[in-house]
């Protein structure tokens, strides 16, 4: 129902501009964009130089990027959810060390497992332990209970001493 005074929109079924200006939506490459669980998930080169293209680091995102270039350190990342932290928390992982080769053979770059969740019992071991210059994210943002918190807490200190005395390189998003 239109007016010279007002526009009503009821009952709507895709994006709709109630406002001035311009609107943008965006379908095709959605897919990319969504976060799968997975054992120890790669992140892949294509998707951190997607990301990369399209990130502005935050306010206080070169003070932790500084503090990630030590060898066995662990950054976390805290902010409101949907502001961003998981694609900074990437972005980090991505960028520290500029001028190296973030795919060197031999580096990994992966996605931590929160809990044990889906896996099979007594599987814990099975991971390989990180080597020198290995970059781990370790996404605690989805922590929806109790139980998972105490779990993801245990697993934290774990990864992260692993890490250290690896003189690996770890980002934690935090819940």
């Amino acid at each position: 129902m239109t007016d010279r005074d007002h526009t009503t929109v009821t009952d709507a079924r895709g994006p709709v501009n109630t406002g001035p200006g311009d609107q943008y939506v965006f379908y095709a490459a959605t897919d990319r964009l969504i976060r799968r669980r997975a054992e120890s998930l790669r992140i892949s080169r294509d998707d951190r130089l997607h990301l990369a293209d399209r990130f502005v680091p935050p306010a206080g995102y070169r003070i932790a990027a500084d503090l990630l270039e030590e060898p066995g350190s662990v950054v976390l990342v805290d902010g409101q959810p949907g502001s961003g932290r998981r694609a900074a928390a990437i972005m980090l992982l991505h960028r520290f060390g500029e001028n190296r080769n973030v795919d060197e053979e031999g580096i990994r770059f992966e996605e931590l497992p929160v809990t044990s969740k889906g896996r099979d019992a007594g599987s814990d071991g099975d991971e390989m332990p990180p080597g020198r210059g290995d970059r781990f994210l370790l996404d605690l943002s989805g922590i929806t209970d109790e139980a998972e918190y105490g779990e993801a807490r245990h697993r934290l200190v774990r990864h992260r001493t692993q890490v250290q005395e690896a003189g690996a390189h770890m980002v934690v998003v935090l819940p």
